[in-house]
């Protein structure tokens, strides 16, 4: 199980930071300017996962989410209309039925790669952010590895999340003035599109799975069809100076149907941070 999803999370990496690089102009100040956003959020999540119990559990989840963008930047003030994106997050959630009788535990790390392409407003020059409107889209892969726990469960108490796919993405921002204030109002989606999943079949047991070797459709190949999922977020940053103060919104819908289970992990999580921004130089000879 771990060496196809470990290769395919590897190629995609591999072959969207590849493309990250570009030619420059020789004897010229080459830069990048790199947003970078560090931020927490708390909210509420729903779970559904029928391989451990057919009951909906509802609770808190903590979310902690790492937000780069870089953006080529050059000479003439005129940057580069390609962007890259890069987003760690991890978040913890504890959650009970309805009925109170037994509590869920549930963690993911996620990993994405994005690289977007500028359709509307001005490309960033040296080091400034341009006014008015913009619009970017592209493609973003991602990976995934997690956990679900019951805590009342003594039968399959437990149910491991690993996967990666690939889909579009767009991110929107308008920065205007208020006053001498400068704020800037965000949004950004994704949609897995295609990827590949690991579940255990149904009424199959980790035991079967790893200690007998019983394979039985545990790599799951997965689309928008049989796992339509969204993840969003909505931001409005007050400026101050290369700095910025950051609330909004996450959304992460999050669910599958495969091997005759059902799956969803629906979190709403208000968020707050801080952004900076600075640039990195290199002078190519």
């Amino acid at each position: 199980m771990r060496h196809p999803l470990l290769t395919t999370l590897l190629l995609i990496i591999a072959a969207t930071a590849r493309a990250e690089g570009g030619d420059t102009v020789c004897g010229a100040p080459e830069g990048k300017i790199v947003t970078n956003a560090l931020m927490i959020g708390v909210g509420s999540t729903d779970i559904l996962d029928t391989y451990i119990s057919p009951e909906k559990y509802s609770g808190t989840e903590i979310r902690y989410i790492s937000h780069t963008v870089r953006e080529r930047a050059n000479h003439t003030d005129i940057g580069s209309r390609r962007s890259t994106t890069l987003i760690h997050q991890g978040y913890l959630s504890f959650s009970d039925n309805r009925a109170g009788e037994g509590g869920a535990i549930a963690g993911m790390y996620s990993f994405s790669y994005a690289m977007h392409w500028q359709v509307i407003g001005h490309p960033v020059g040296d080091g400034r952010q341009p006014d008015g409107l913009t619009l970017k889209v592209g493609a973003q892969a991602d990976g995934n590895l997690g956990f679900l726990y019951n805590t009342r469960n003594g039968n399959n108490p437990a149910q491991a999340r690993v996967s990666v796919n690939i889909g579009p993405s767009a991110a929107v921002a308008y920065r205007l003035h208020i006053g001498r204030r400068t704020l800037a109002v965000g949004y950004e989606a994704g949609i897995p599109l295609a990827g590949v999943m690991f579940s255990p079949n149904y009424g199959q047991s980790y035991y079967e799975i790893f200690n007998e070797g019983n394979y039985d459709h545990n790599i799951v190949p997965t689309t928008v069809g049989c796992a339509p999922s969204l993840r969003q977020m909505l931001t409005i940053d007050l400026h101050l100076r290369r700095s910025a103060i950051r609330i909004g919104y996450y959304g992460d819908i999050e669910q599958y149907k495969v091997n005759n289970l059902k799956y969803h992990n629906y979190s709403h999580l208000f968020m707050i941070g801080y952004v900076r921004r600075f640039k990195l130089v290199k002078l190519k000879p």
